[in-house]
Formats: C-alpha cells, sequence, structure tokens
C-alpha cells in the first residue's frame, strides 16, 4: 500500500497511490529474490517487517500508520534503506556494488514518488500570518526567585573560555519543492512517466541485466513454517462414526467439510435455514 494512503488514510485512492504500490510490490520481490547488502535470513525479515508491517499507531485515525522503513525510504528520503543504512542489490555472485540495474530503477522511482510527498508538506505548511501580533496583557507581577548568576554560579567563559564560533542559524523544517519535482507530481497523474521509466531500463537496451540474477526465495520457508502437530495419546478414542480430518500441508489449506458431512456426523441430515426444524407436540 502506499505510504500517501497510509498516512491520509480518508483520501480516495489515485492513479498515483497505485503507481507507488507498484513499487513497493517491485521491492518486496527484489529483497526476497535478489542478492543484496541485506545478508542474512534475519535482515531480510526484519525489513520486511519494517517496510510493510513496523508502521506505528495514528491516534487521529485510530489505526496503524506508515511503516517506518517504508516512510523513510519514500516520504522522508528518496533511498531504500534499512536501520539508516542503503539496500544495494548485487551481481548473482554477491559482490556488493551498485551496478546492477535495480539499484538505479529503484532510486529513480523513489526519486519520482517522494515528490509528491515534499510538495504536499511545502503546500500544506501552516503560513505566517501577516498582521502584527497582539498585544498580549502584561503578566501579573509575581514574587521574583534569584537567577542561576546571582546565586554565584559562574559563567562558562570562566571554566571553559571564550565560547568557538559556531553555527547558530537553524536548519530550514521544509526545504521548496524544485521545479523538476513539481513535474513529478504532475505527471503521475497518469501512467506515462512510470511506464517510460520502466520501458527504458527493461526493453530499451540501455541497460545491461545480469543473467540469472534471480535467486530462490532468501527468506527460508523452514523459518517459518510450524511443524506438524501429531495427534496425542491422551485425546482418547474417537466416537463411533467420526472421521479424522487430515492434516493440512499448507496452514492456507485446511480441508473443510461441507455442511452435509458435517450434520451427517453429528447424526442428524443436512438442512437449509429455510427449512426449520417440524415441532413436536
Amino acid at each position: 500500500m502506499p505510504a500517501y494512503i497510509l498516512l491520509n488514510p480518508l483520501m480516495p485512492t489515485s492513479i498515483a497511490d497505485e503507481l507507488e504500490s507498484f513499487l513497493h510490490v517491485l521491492v518486496y520481490g527484489c529483497i526476497r529474490h535478489v542478492r543484496s547488502s541485506l545478508e542474512s535470513i534475519e535482515e531480510i525479515q526484519e525489513f520486511i517487517h519494517a517496510y510493510f508491517a513496523g508502521g506505528s499507531y495514528d491516534p487521529k485515525y485510530k489505526q496503524a500508520s506508515c511503516p517506518v522503513a517504508k516512510r523513510e525510504s519514500v516520504v522522508v528520503g528518496q533511498t531504500l534503506t534499512f536501520t539508516t543504512r542503503p539496500v544495494v542489490f548485487s551481481t548473482p555472485d554477491g559482490k556488493i556494488t551498485k551496478e546492477h540495474p535495480l539499484n538505479k530503477l529503484i532510486a529513480k522511482l523513489l526519486a519520482v514518488f517522494h515528490s509528491r510527498y515534499v510538495v504536499h508538506a511545502w503546500d500544506t505548511a501552516p503560513t505566517e500570518s501577516s498582521s502584527p501580533p497582539s498585544q498580549m496583557s502584561p503578566a501579573t507581577p509575581t514574587t521574583e526567585l534569584p537567577t542561576i548568576w546571582e546565586t554565584g554560579l559562574k559563567a562558562p567563559e570562566a571554566t571553559f573560555g571564550e565560547a568557538p564560533d559556531c553555527q547558530t542559524e537553524t536548519a530550514p523544517q521544509l526545504a521548496e519543492p524544485t521545479p523538476e519535482q513539481r513535474k513529478n507530481v504532475v505527471a503521475l497523474q497518469s501512467h506515462l512517466l512510470i511506464a517510460h521509466i520502466l520501458h527504458s531500463y527493461f526493453a530499451s537496451g540501455e541497460h545491461q541485466w545480469p543473467k540469472e540474477d534471480v535467486v530462490p526465495d532468501l527468506q527460508a520457508e523452514s523459518s517459518t513454517k510450524k511443524p506438524p502437530r501429531r495427534p496425542s495419546a491422551a485425546a482418547g478414542t474417537l466416537k463411533h462414526g467420526v472421521v479424522l480430518i487430515p492434516q493440512a500441508d499448507d496452514p492456507e489449506d485446511v480441508p473443510m467439510p461441507d455442511a452435509e458431512e458435517n450434520d451427517k456426523l453429528e447424526g442428524g441430515s443436512a438442512r437449509t435455514f429455510s427449512q426449520p426444524h417440524p415441532r413436536t407436540s
């Protein structure tokens, strides 16, 4: 799901949201099937959780917000990162370089979608009022306490010497969008820009893709699959006529008896809601 909808759940889904969703699906597939700077299974699993499920609770909307790694990669910044470290996809031999076209492709897509958040933050930021500040009534005088200097505390210069020259101006909280970023936002109203970017990387011949760069799933299934449950001897003997349901290999593929078979096992016959049990006098 795009970060914009996760941060603004009341907004309708747009073409830009659908295109950003494709980017996150691309990231998910690459993390699991292309070697990268995430070397261990634990790193891969933690990244997937931080990027797709590690969201904080937003009291305003009473639901989970955008996951941390996704927010840092596309909203705050425009680089695929995990705990401040950049995620770099490597060649099939495992050599960590930036030569794999995936690195440039994902970086370009992140930059395009990051434009949307820069423009949105700038355009929705509160502006300073042009009217003069209202005159505040003077505060009621109170009993003044001595300052820390009046209590005898020495000035810092007496202990540490003269203060060094340093940067005193605060960094701007928001950066004004560039003309290119505003053009990106307008272009995201259709599929054309992203289609051109994907074509330039996949079909134009401008980029050399490594052969056999797709590897088996790097997130081992054995680390997530639970061992099959074995019937306990303490469970007792089965009732006459009850058939055991076979153990499913896949937790999502659990065999369920239909209503008629289940009713027969209980000693009755299948009925629908429109056929109530006859009353007995």
